[in-house]
């Protein structure tokens, strides 16, 4: 770490002010001398702004964005997350971006810190390629690696000789850059490569991207088969070979949460390609680690010597050395078997014997790539909740049923709050992903819980059935009333019940298809619709020709737990643009790889988990009589 540099930069940029000023420019605005008012994340489709500036207690400018924490720190992390660069592995190149920055576009910052900052002189507003033709050197050098001219066409790769930049007071400035220089272009975004200068000015960036840098996405096929690569280089190399690759800058540049689950919601079977050096290699082996994402090795087909300056992809091509054996190579991952996304290395399946092999491989790393919930969190659970997962001794179970137990007990206490000026209430929508024969049907007994409130329903509609039917029927017709309610219902039915449960219910399906099926009738209402309208507890009203059938539910009282495949939850949300996705938890577990024995007890779990159903409704008639309200305290409402 060049640690004089670091604070050169933060002597020089008041003590980092001056780059969050240089980055939001007009955009930054001040609540106080010591605090901004929120700002929009750059880094994701923030709606409300939630991100500030402010000066810690040792003088330090930081960031927070208090919608999502992990966009937080200094103004070196900022920088880091704009260039997408590992801030631990690639700290000297983040350092010299930044004194570049700062040279380029430092402007005299009043002491007073101005409500408006102004760079009239400094503020990049347009960036004006100069495009030539394509020289037969520059075709030569992309030739070599295999990328062809309707490639670099697809995805935006242009020859320049130089680029214009004009400034928000109309002045402007020519940059020449010489012969063999290209520009990527994403948008107004241009990442500009010169592959016979010196390494550190091989790349430049010029412009604003929105969210993230990923190359490659204009090149698209009818496979699932996704690469990801270290360069713009090999993503092309791989798209002239027909295959699907992007990359996100480097190696060491963080993928970020959004490009992850769109990936994952999107089917993609994702494979890592990076160099074979030793980043290559650790880089690899992290993404793998943390996404499930399988490796592909070339020097499992190909022996690296250090004279051949073979890395990559794109150098293979370039040492002329067989295009089938790796197209046979790459396309071994498309093999439905490994669809479990397991992390694989070296798997040659050519030998029926070495078959049972890579299953135990299979099993063995899934095993150890599950998440569970940690046992101190199990710890610090009120001691109810501690019961409820107490009688299984498999992690995955007792995951299982603390996830769903919290969605059924979120609807089992009276408490609310208020947020945005509404009453809301702690109602959960929960989803649990989970293999087939994954053992998910454990979560059955959190179903249990409701029993006993059941019960009382039960008992109550009983008695006032009988003083009904002795009174020749007279007044109004009693309500049974129901914990539960079935997901495979119409939306006129749903209400109905809804309305007779005093607007609460709990949906708790084990097989997601149950809300599949209604999804698909449309004669049946817009039951997507309806679910929305209940996690913001909007009012719901089924009007009839007749006013007595006609119905108004306030506050209705939601809760929904649902466990399914992850074919059954792409069904009912077939991408994050759905409604539904925004409003769910998601939890995914994997597959029970340990056969659970049928006689592990002689008690009854039935009697187990109804006595606690008990406990639960004596919560629950406790917290109806205490009128809770919960409210934030002012450090956490701020």
């Amino acid at each position: 770490m060049n640690a004089d540099l670091k604070t050169e930069l933060l002597e020089r940029s008041n003590n980092g002010l001056d780059f969050f000023k240089i980055y939001f420019g007009d955009q930054l605005r001040w609540a106080t001398k010591k605090r901004s008012k929120n700002l929009k994340n750059p880094f994701y489709r923030d709606k409300n702004g939630s991100l500030s500036i402010y000066e810690d207690d040792s003088g330090r400018w930081r960031f927070k964005d208090y919608g999502d924490s992990n966009f937080q720190g200094d103004c070196f992390n900022l920088y880091a997350l704009e260039y997408s660069i590992d801030i631990n592995t690639g700290f000297n190149d983040l350092l010299l971006k930044m004194k570049q920055v700062l040279e380029e576009r430092k402007t005299k910052i009043d002491e007073e810190l101005p409500n408006e900052i102004n760079f009239e002189k400094s503020e990049i507003v347009k960036v004006d390629l100069h495009e030539v033709v394509m020289s037969d050197e520059a075709n030569k050098f992309w030739q070599d690696y295999g990328i062809t001219e309707k490639i670099l066409k697809t995805n935006q790769v242009t020859q320049i000789n130089g680029y214009t930049l004009t400034y928000k007071d109309g002045l402007s400035k020519y940059i020449w850059q010489g012969d063999m220089t290209f520009a990527y272009k994403m948008g107004s975004y241009y990442k500009i490569y010169r592959p016979t200068a010196e390494r550190k000015y091989k790349f430049s960036y010029l412009g604003k991207h929105g969210q993230e840098h990923v190359f490659g996405w204009n090149y698209q096929t009818d496979s699932k088969l996704l690469f990801i690569t270290g360069g713009e280089k090999d993503v092309m190399t791989l798209h002239s070979l027909g295959f699907q690759a992007i990359c996100v800058g480097s190696e060491v540049a963080t993928i970020s949460r959004r490009l992850v689950k769109e990936l994952y919601y999107d089917e993609y079977i994702v494979v890592v390609l990076y160099d074979l050096d030793e980043t290559g290699r650790r880089e690899a082996t992290k993404l793998s680690r943390e996404h499930l994402w399988q490796i592909a090795n070339l020097s499992s087909i190909v022996e690296v010597k250090s004279d051949n300056n073979l890395k990559d992809v794109s150098d293979y091509i370039k040492n002329e050395l067989s295009i089938d054996k790796l197209k046979v190579f790459l396309n071994q991952f498309d093999d439905k078997k490994l669809e479990c996304n397991a992390v694989i290395e070296n798997i040659q399946t050519e030998e029926v014997g070495e078959i049972d092999e890579i299953e135990d491989f299979v099993e063995q790393n899934e095993k150890q790539s599950y998440a569970s919930i940690p046992k101190k969190v199990y710890e610090n659970l009120p001691p109810l909740i501690q019961r409820i997962t107490t009688p299984f001794k498999n992690q995955v179970q007792k995951d299982l049923l603390l996830a769903a137990s919290l969605g059924v007990l979120s609807n089992l206490v009276e408490v609310s709050g208020v947020y945005r000026r509404n009453i809301v209430y702690p109602n959960l929508f929960i989803f649990i992903t989970a293999p087939a024969g994954s053992g998910k049907g454990v979560m059955k007994w959190t179903r249990k819980l409701g029993n006993c409130l059941q019960n009382k329903y039960d008992q109550n509609y009983k008695n006032a059935k009988a003083e009904y039917e002795e009174d020749n029927k007279k007044g109004e017709k009693p309500k049974r009333q129901t914990v539960f309610q079935a997901a495979n219902a119409s939306v006129p039915a749903f209400i109905k019940q809804l309305f007779k449960n005093n607007s609460r219910s709990i949906v708790f399906e084990t097989e997601a298809d149950s809300l599949n099926g209604v999804m698909k009738n449309d004669d049946w209402g817009s039951f997507s619709d309806m679910l929305r309208r209940f996690f913001e507890f909007e009012d719901v009203s089924m009007l009839r020709v007749d006013e007595e059938n006609s119905i108004e539910i306030e506050n209705p009282r939601v809760s929904i737990v649902l466990s399914g495949t992850k074919d059954q939850l792409f069904k009912l949300m077939p991408s994050s643009q759905n409604g539904l996705y925004s409003r769910f938890l998601f939890m995914d577990f994997p597959r029970l790889r340990e056969w659970g024995s049928s006689w592990e007890s002689d008690e009854s779990l039935d009697n187990y988990f109804n006595s606690l159903s008990t406990k639960v409704y004596n919560y629950f008639q406790k917290t109806k009589e205490c009128n809770i309200k919960f409210r934030f305290t002012s450090t956490q409402q701020y």
